[in-house]
């Protein structure tokens, strides 16, 4: 009996050191785990902050509740986001041969994404790597994206990401009752970030274009739109911003500030009977021109109707350089 009583106890003992071990070890491994990418981030963004809450790491697959963090992106430019439901496959052995492809693909719902001028919330975003490969694969579904406070719904896209640099992007969503594609490139380095692009816009509410602008009081107008427009950005700010959007199946203008009339010699008394002969112009075709000085940002209006052709000039004048 002493015997099978010290075998009892020696077997408990046995079974506590045991759990002890693994215990710690999971606790080391979870924050060896967090030590690394706390590693990583700083590498790639100095000072950059990651959040990690209820971490679950296996051999192969990890979990998380929730990941807030944030990323100095250029100078004097913050983009913050969090994550949730996060779920990641990754192969350890990568971390000794080729850090950057240790991890193989992820899946986490986008709470919020918010930058300079844009703010992405609700939605899927997924990233996958072919075995050998370095450039990351992204997808995302997204409920809504604000960009400089004009809403892009439904928007779906893809893009790659390789060496903090995104390539082949190619986002569509549903924007001022038309539909928007967004084509381009853009780094994503802590130094800088510099992007150029392709807006491509068909059925575009040009109603809804004049609201979005609030310059609902100094003129109105119906009439769908079409075309494409090419932006660049440089350190978080546009640059450039460049295009023609048109229609061909006509409208109506109305115009109540004298000011917008383009051409020379309209005084404010030739203003007024013009003004007074386009509270119901009707055009058949019609362009916006958009153009960028410095700051600030143009749109010139020609139309052609029945009554003979108008030219609008409008200026939307951007914050002054620093």
């Amino acid at each position: 009996m002493k015997r099978r009583g010290l075998a009892r106890r020696r077997g408990l003992i046995v079974a506590g050191i045991l759990v002890f071990v693994v215990a710690a070890g999971l606790l080391v491994k979870e924050r060896l785990a967090l030590w690394v990418l706390d590693r990583y981030i700083q590498r790639a963004y100095p000072q950059g902050q990651v959040v990690v809450k209820g971490l679950d790491l296996g051999p192969r697959r990890a979990a998380a509740a929730a990941i807030a963090f944030k990323l100095p992106v250029g100078a004097q430019q913050v983009w913050s986001g969090r994550v949730e439901d996060l779920r990641i496959s990754f192969d350890p052995w990568q971390a000794f041969v080729a850090p950057q492809r240790v991890l193989r693909s992820a899946e986490a719902a986008l709470d919020r994404l918010s930058g300079p001028g844009f703010l992405l919330e609700g939605g899927v975003v997924r990233a996958g790597r072919l075995p050998g490969e370095e450039p990351l694969r992204l997808s995302v579904t997204c409920d809504r994206v604000s960009v400089y406070e004009k809403e892009i719904s439904d928007i779906t896209g893809r893009a790659v990401f390789s060496a903090q640099r995104l390539s082949g992007v190619d986002l569509n969503g549903t924007f001022l009752g038309g539909s928007v594609t967004v084509t381009g490139d853009a780094s994503l380095a802590a130094s800088s970030f510099d992007a150029k692009g392709e807006v491509f816009v068909a059925g575009l509410d040009v109603a809804q274009l004049i609201q979005a602008l609030k310059l609902g009081e100094r003129l109105d107008a119906t009439g769908l739109y079409g075309g494409r427009l090419d932006v660049v950005f440089q350190d978080g700010l546009c640059r450039v911003l460049s295009g023609t959007i048109k229609n061909g199946s006509g409208g109506r203008l109305y115009v109540a500030d004298v000011s917008l009339l383009k051409g020379a010699g309209v005084g404010q008394q030739a203003g007024n009977i013009v003004v007074e002969n386009l509270k119901n112009y009707h055009y058949d075709r019609g362009e916006i021109v958009f153009s960028q000085e410095g700051r600030n940002v143009k749109l010139d209006f020609m139309l052609e109707g029945p009554a003979g052709s108008r030219q609008l000039e409008v200026v939307l004048h951007g914050p002054e350089e620093e």
